[in-house]
């Protein structure tokens, strides 16, 4: 089959069609919002599929915009959707045989398993609802080495988080876990209000994130590296060490042992969650963890 670019429907002609056809309307309440440029599909897929080495996860299939393009690009591509009334849209147009519609909610699906098909690596792609980006995003960058790739759409704000670091505005709780979880983030293109219908009220970014081999850190303090991290952007204006007070607790000992841990870690004792940078809070989680600190704040 050929990449559907080389049609003579439109894709947004073909949206519309498919939802009056079937009765439906794009849910607010799921994020939907369809990808009807055909130029910024067939990108999308060029940044996701840039070879035909790997087969694609795609989440959020919808109407099938992305699918159908890649696959024209993948050996195989197991498109998840949430939705069964665009489910059953999408398949009603006759899908390649090399997709695999897949009906669930990403954020639950036993993603380990959609990928069982193909025992190498993977990518990973989607246009992802606003209100869960998000968590979809942790939880791909979960499965770490089987991903090759993660080329996501996303509104530009959270884009902006998954590259920020220390210092920037926008650098928060996500920039942090994304830093430990991704050895790059990078931008790949910008995608206007216009290329979606209905038309968001914020722009979008494609992203593209390559998964780490396997956190940076002990087993043994990832939890408490998560809660410190947690705690120490829940209130932006404190400092860290009064933030991570509320989560350790205020007994000298732990007052001490948590001292003793960001001197270890090189953070300052004045210093804003903010100012420090991953590793330093790695640093930090594995020199609390070794003290044996425990946790006493509700983030625990």
């Amino acid at each position: 089959m050929g990449s559907p670019s080389e049609g003579t429907e439109s894709l947004a002609r073909r949206t519309r069609r498919l939802l009056r056809e079937r009765g439906l309307a794009p849910l607010k309440s799921k994020g939907q919002h369809f990808l009807v440029d055909q130029h910024c599909a067939a990108q999308i897929a060029d940044f996701a599929a840039p070879d035909p080495s790997l087969p694609v996860l795609e989440i959020g299939a919808g109407l099938g915009a992305l699918t159908l393009e890649l696959a024209a690009r993948a050996p195989h591509v197991v498109a998840v959707e949430l939705d069964r009334g665009l489910l059953a849209a999408l398949r009603s147009e006759g899908l390649p045989p090399t997709v695999t519609a897949v009906e669930g909610d990403a954020l639950e699906l036993d993603l380990e398993a959609l990928l069982a098909s193909h025992p190498g690596r993977w990518r990973a792609t989607g246009n992802l609802p606003y209100y869960a980006a998000t968590a979809i995003l942790q939880r791909l960058l979960l499965l770490g080495s089987r991903l090759e790739r993660i080329v996501a759409t996303v509104q530009s704000e959270v884009a902006e988080r998954l590259r920020a670091r220390p210092g920037d505005p926008q650098y928060g709780s996500l920039s942090v876990w994304t830093a430990l979880h991704a050895a790059e983030v990078a931008a790949l293109l910008e995608v206007p209000r216009g290329a979606f219908y209905p038309q968001p009220k914020v722009d979008s970014q494609v992203v593209c994130l390559t998964p780490r081999e396997g956190v940076p850190c002990r087993p043994e303090a990832q939890a408490l590296l998560l809660a410190v991290v947690r705690a120490a952007f829940g209130q932006r204006r404190k400092m860290l060490r009064n933030a991570l007070a509320e989560l350790l607790g205020r007994t000298p000992s732990a007052q001490e042992r948590l001292a003793a841990a960001m001197a270890q870690a090189g953070i300052a004792p004045q210093a804003r969650g903010e100012a420090a940078s991953p590793e330093q809070f790695v640093v930090l989680a594995e020199a609390l963890a070794s003290s044996e600190v425990e946790l006493t704040g509700s983030d625990g």
